[in-house]
């Protein structure tokens, strides 16, 4: 994850007795750090903060309405053209998104309309670019990437008439997901 990374909270089950003392909000920072430490991963808290149920349904409750900015890196079948990458600059369009093939299995069959509020190219070299998107949360960006058999309308594949896939994913920013700055 790159950029402003993506809010998230910790919630305790079944806590009986919890008092708070000292910064308690810093130290599970700081120990969530010193764990990803150990385990060679790149995870960062920032403005670690106590918080109450009505918090936390704040973030749950505006996931879906925020949104979302991605990087990724894609590979296209055939090379990539500077028509290509002007026909990728795009502003403020619709994409149906049928329920992936990837989580039939857990989700319910839907058509989903999911909002791409500014898409842009930009070509690495031959078949490879950087993808960025800014979009309303919950669209499935893999999927926007080749199409998933025709259940993304558009794609980005139907818009370069050529199969391509996505080799990396960043979130680079979620706008206000309910937390305070």
């Amino acid at each position: 994850m790159l950029g402003g990374g993506r809010p998230a909270y910790a919630l305790l089950e079944n806590a009986r007795a919890f008092r708070v003392a000292g910064d308690v909000a810093a130290a599970f920072a700081e120990r969530v750090a010193a764990r990803a430490r150990a385990l060679g991963a790149p995870v960062e808290l920032r403005r670690a903060a106590l918080g109450d149920r009505a918090e936390a349904a704040a973030v749950n409750a505006s996931a879906e309405t925020k949104t979302k900015t991605y990087a990724c890196v894609v590979w296209c079948a055939r090379d990539l053209t500077a028509r290509d990458v002007a026909t990728c600059d795009r502003r403020d369009f619709d994409v149906a998104q049928k329920t992936p093939v990837r989580v039939m299995h857990s989700r319910s069959l839907a058509v989903r309309e999911k909002r791409v509020h500014e898409l842009s190219l930009r070509r690495l070299n031959g078949r490879f670019a950087v993808l960025t998107i800014v979009t309303s949360a919950g669209m499935y960006i893999k999927e926007f990437v080749h199409g998933d058999l025709g259940r993304t309308e558009p794609s980005l594949a139907s818009m370069l008439g050529a199969r391509a896939d996505i080799l990396q994913l960043d979130v680079l920013d979620v706008e206000d997901a309910g937390l305070d700055p």
